[in-house]
């Protein structure tokens, strides 16, 4: 059978067993109806049919102080003919708070509340991403003395004096000038040393 929590009633006057205290079945009686007691197994519930054996006390739930108490020296009963489970929800117990008097009280019993499962843990705390890794500075073009002059021939002669009549031209420095790869390849396809696709371009000046 299921636990239950029983409130209400006299409690402080008769070692609270009607203070929220929980009870847990732990075997039948000579009835064959289950037996409960507190978790410090002071305070016993159960159904008996007649506590004095006579028929002078109706069949009824009881609320005994020790298991060896007399069979009916109880501090509370609900009188009724259901053996299976003892009222649960609010119902009018007749208690004995003082040891000399009775009275009507209400009494509560429900079953416990589950356990709570543990609040969730948060996920692990993610690291930071590793910075991007820095590009690479862009190629510098090759000093000038190791790039190799560039001979023009052929062309429009005048007088001896044309660009591009057999003149030769030497790397005299860079311009920045940004250019397309393509650009790049496309100004100086013999020497692609001589070009770079990055940020700059070689100048070149007649010898």
């Amino acid at each position: 059978p299921p636990a239950f929590v029983i409130r209400g009633g006299c409690a402080s006057e008769r070692g609270s067993p009607f203070d929220d205290v929980e009870y847990i079945a732990d075997g039948d009686t000579t009835s064959g109806v289950p037996h409960y007691h507190d978790s410090s197994s002071s305070f016993h519930i159960y159904w008996d049919p007649a506590c004095d054996g006579g028929g002078l006390f109706p069949a009824a739930w009881l609320v005994k102080n020790g298991s060896h108490a007399p069979a009916c020296s109880y501090i509370a009963a609900f009188v009724s003919d259901n053996s299976y489970s003892p009222p649960l929800g609010t119902e009018t117990w007749r208690v004995n708070c003082d040891g000399y008097n009775w009275t009507d009280m209400d009494l509560t019993l429900t079953h416990p509340s589950p356990s709570q499962p543990p609040p969730p843990q948060p996920p692990p705390s993610t690291p930071p991403s590793p910075p991007p890794p820095l590009s690479p500075p862009p190629p510098s073009l090759p000093p000038l003395d190791t790039v190799p002059s560039i001979w023009f021939t052929g062309g429009c002669s005048s007088n001896g004096t044309s660009a591009v009549d057999n003149v030769e031209y030497v790397a005299g420095g860079e311009e920045s000038v940004p250019l397309a790869e393509s650009e790049c390849a496309k100004r100086s396809p013999s020497h692609p040393t001589a070009c770079s696709s990055s940020g700059s371009q070689r100048l070149y000046r007649e010898s």
